[in-house]
């Protein structure tokens, strides 16, 4: 390192052997770029460079020599540095943008780098007419577009990738089938609707993963005590099978009537209503099946 004089000096003449010694020594201050500790201010002109061992950064003078600008690290692999109204009109490689970061070129110009991929808008990615790597759609609400061979499309999401997946209608949330779309809240409501629910009497709520409750009444006239039967069918029939049927008499005195049933099939029972004496009541049923 050295941080010798670069002027050579002029008056008095110097002699050969000096001369050639003087010379030596300004030609290895400049070809280390001023290598040291110390400021070489004094010595410096406008957009020279020095490599400051104190702090380890890379500096270069200013246009009016007035201050050192910071370049990068010394010994260290680093982007070339703009600052934003002097970033390059054609494509150099990577390089850092003051206030920015890291930027790529794409399409035309530099964009920042969103988490290691460029950022640019839907227009600038639509224009572009080659494969320039995975790219951050701004305006897109930040969907990542990768090239498929003719121009740019959205990552889709998978099990395995992060990436852009599109929201699933009214009617395939309601399929309860589909894997490539996702739920929005209102689709997760809408999911439970309509061909999966029925909220009068008689109905019955069908849920993700097969399993269906159904409700629904049945009334029995009764002209003295004695038991009663009729075929009761369900609001919709069970796919597969149904599991358990639950009863309960409209009465303010349960002790009048009784309800049983036999095996229900997918389709419905035979319910029996036992009475002690003559009334009309109403058995309420709730059914549980897939």
């Amino acid at each position: 390192m050295t941080q010798e004089a670069v002027q050579i000096t002029t008056t008095p003449p110097l002699p050969g052997l000096q001369l050639v010694q003087d010379m030596n020594k300004a030609l290895e201050t400049i070809a280390t770029d001023f290598a040291g500790s110390t400021d070489p201010a004094a010595m410096a002109w406008a957009y020279s460079t020095w490599a400051d061992t104190g702090t380890g950064t890379f500096k270069r003078r200013n246009a009016a020599n007035s201050a050192w600008a910071i370049e990068g690290r010394l010994l260290r692999a680093h982007l070339p540095m703009y600052a934003q109204v002097d970033v390059p009109a054609l494509d150099i490689g990577p390089i850092y943008i003051i206030g920015k970061g890291p930027a790529e070129w794409v399409g035309a110009a530099y964009k920042p780098l969103i988490s290691g991929i460029p950022g640019a808008t839907f227009a600038e990615v639509d224009a572009l007419v080659a494969d320039q790597g995975p790219i951050i759609v701004t305006d897109m609400g930040g969907a990542v577009y990768v090239w498929s061979g003719s121009d740019y499309v959205p990552l889709l999401a998978s099990e395995t990738y992060a990436g852009a997946i599109k929201l699933a209608t009214a009617a395939l949330a309601q399929g309860l089938t589909d894997d490539t779309t996702a739920l929005t809240p209102k689709k997760l409501a809408d999911a439970f609707k309509g061909s999966n629910q029925s909220l009068s009497w008689p109905g019955y709520q069908a849920l993700p993963g097969g399993l269906i409750v159904q409700f629904f009444r049945q009334q029995f006239s009764h002209s003295g005590a004695g038991t009663l039967s009729a075929a009761v069918t369900f609001p919709i029939a069970f796919p597969t099978a149904c599991f358990a049927v639950a009863s309960a008499a409209e009465t303010n005195t349960p002790a009048t009537y009784l309800c049983s049933t036999n095996a229900p099939s997918v389709s419905g029972f035979t319910a029996y209503s036992t009475s002690n004496a003559a009334g009309n009541p109403w058995y309420h049923f709730i059914a549980i099946g897939a």
